[in-house]
C-alpha cells in the first residue's frame, strides 16, 4: 500500500496529465520533480510507520513538502504537429485543460 501511494498516487496529484502532443516542462525537470515526490513520500510514510511518536509530525511534513515545493510548469503551450488545424484545436484545450487541472486540485 505504501509503494502504491509513493509511486503513483503522490506523482499524479504533483505532476498532472499533458495533453498528448503537448511539449510540456523538460523532461529532466519533471523526472526530478517525480523522484523527489516518490522518495520524500517514501521516507514520510516510513516515518509514520516506523518511529516514535514524536517524529511523526516530520513524516508528515515530507510527504507534503513535494506539494509545498511544485512541480515544474509550463507557462506557454507549445505542440509539435504537422497539421495546423491540429495545432490550432491543441492550443483551444489547453486553457481547458488548466481550468479543469486547477479545480481538481
Amino acid at each position: 500500500m505504501a509503494a502504491y501511494l509513493s509511486v503513483f498516487v503522490a506523482p499524479c496529484i504533483l505532476l498532472p496529465p499533458e495533453i498528448p502532443g503537448m511539449e510540456a516542462t523538460d523532461l529532466a525537470q519533471r523526472q526530478n520533480g517525480w523522484l523527489l515526490t516518490v522518495s520524500l513520500t517514501g521516507i514520510g510514510l516510513a516515518i509514520l510507520a516506523f518511529s516514535s511518536r514524536y517524529y511523526k509530525g516530520a513524516g508528515l511534513i515530507l510527504i507534503l513538502l513535494p506539494d509545498l515545493i511544485g512541480a515544474p510548469e509550463s507557462e506557454i503551450p507549445g505542440f509539435n504537429h504537422a497539421g495546423p488545424d491540429a495545432v490550432i484545436m491543441l492550443t483551444d484545450l489547453w486553457p481547458q485543460n488548466r481550468l479543469l487541472m486547477s479545480q481538481i486540485y
